[in-house]
């Protein structure tokens, strides 16, 4: 009796694996709330988003107001950048986004000025855009999604999701989902630029920008918590399985 007992195999205590199981959980939980806080920092949160349209707003409602003076309206929305970017200064806070920002208005100012044409100060944002869907369609074109080398790089992990048929469908979906994001902006917006649609190309923007992005955003972690959620429910089958071997 003395030996059965020291040739049985040894079982290991319920409570370690479910110790395991409980590591495991929190991982899985911890990966959607990086992944949340990553997008979001990506836009620079609320207060990034609404000062990177603010120069179209005040470029739009000074074209309008003045009787379409392009001249005014281009400095106004000039000046309205650079107070932006002075008060982001002064509280320290991140240029990301004004800058970024920064950048393409002073293109659309300098495109518009010399055209003479007020729906050229849309058009650097159209063409951005479509550079977007184009890289994010090709990328699904070539079974390389795009997103998933962005998302992968900023959280300093390797590309080898592209092996793993799980994370490789994940990331598909999300370059998808961003595929509809940008070719809905350029197909609304670019035949009101055709158009010469000013006003109509104004609110377009003002809808289809951070609203649109947070509506993408949205859907993003919808997706990564889906994912996440078959994660918890294959470990929770795990500890179920593990429990019953421990009866």
């Amino acid at each position: 009796m003395a030996n059965e007992s020291k040739n049985e195999p040894q079982v290991e205590p319920f409570d370690s694996e479910h110790t395991h199981f409980e590591e495991a959980l929190e991982d899985v939980v911890d990966e959607v709330v990086d992944d949340t806080a990553l997008l979001s920092n990506a836009l620079g949160g609320w207060r990034g988003m609404v000062d990177s349209g603010l120069p179209s707003i005040t470029f739009l409602l000074a074209y309008l107001g003045s009787s379409h003076n392009l001249k005014l309206s281009i400095e106004v929305a000039l000046v309205t950048g650079v107070v932006l970017t002075v008060e982001r200064i002064a509280r320290k806070k991140s240029l990301q986004q004004v800058l970024s920002g920064g950048l393409g208005l002073a293109v659309s100012a300098y495109i518009t000025s010399r055209s003479g044409q007020a729906q050229n100060f849309f058009l650097p944002g159209i063409l951005t855009n479509l550079g977007y869907f184009v890289v994010c369609l090709a990328s699904m074109l070539f079974k390389r999604p795009v997103l998933g080398y962005v998302i992968s790089g900023l959280k300093g992990q390797t590309t080898s999701w592209v092996k793993d048929p799980a994370m490789y469908r994940l990331y598909s979906t999300v370059t998808l989902l961003w595929v509809f994001v940008f070719g809905l902006r350029v197909g609304i917006m670019l035949p009101l630029y055709l158009a010469g649609a000013v006003a109509a190309l104004g609110v377009v923007k003002l809808v289809l920008g951070w609203p649109l992005y947070l509506l993408g955003i949205y859907a993003t972690v919808r997706v990564l918590k889906g994912s996440s959620s078959v994660g918890e429910e294959n470990l929770k089958q795990g500890s179920f399985l593990i429990r019953g071997r421990n009866k």
